[in-house]
């Protein structure tokens, strides 16, 4: 076997194995997922408590507090005129007290892929960075190589995470 099949034999495998791990964790994560919708539409508080008990299997939340923060953030945000996902957002990051269980929630939905593009993205960065001529690299390497190459545009200010992380 040659170098380069041993590589893409590695790469197969690989990929192989971590699809079917994924399977496995993920195989009800469709269902679960749908219970953040309650972020993005307004629902009777019935259906938004069936929401907050699908959700309270994957975060650790008070369904039953969840929807009663829901009903008071719905009156909130309608008096206020908030109609948009991130102002509505914006307003309980802005309330970390009052809100918890729902700002969790919220918080959490922002988290949650739209599709699968940012996934694909990292794989060709990978094949871009671990290639035939740098088959051997460590995985601690490649990860920070992974980073570099997709935050290269980001500007991190880094006395304000500094000032974060001390305060």
């Amino acid at each position: 076997m040659t170098c380069d099949e041993y590589v893409e034999s590695a790469k197969q495998k690989f990929l192989t194995t971590l699809l079917r791990s994924l399977d496995d964790r993920m195989s009800d994560f469709s269902k679960l997922v749908a219970g953040f919708d309650v972020v993005h539409k307004k629902m009777p508080l019935e259906e938004a408590q069936k929401s907050f008990e699908k959700l309270a299997q994957l975060i650790e939340i008070d369904a039953k507090q969840a929807t009663m923060e829901y009903q008071d953030f719905l009156a909130q945000t309608e008096h206020e005129g908030l109609i948009s996902t991130i102002d509505k957002t914006s307003w309980l990051v802005d309330r970390p007290t009052k809100y918890m269980n729902l700002r969790l929630v919220f918080i959490v939905s922002l988290t949650v892929p739209i599709s699968n593009a940012e996934v694909e993205r990292g794989f060709s960065l990978m094949n871009l960075i671990k290639n035939k001529s740098r088959s051997r690299i460590l995985q601690d390497l490649l990860r920070n190589l992974m980073l570099i190459g997709r935050y290269k545009d980001f500007q991190f200010d880094f006395f304000k995470i500094a000032y974060k992380i001390l305060h």
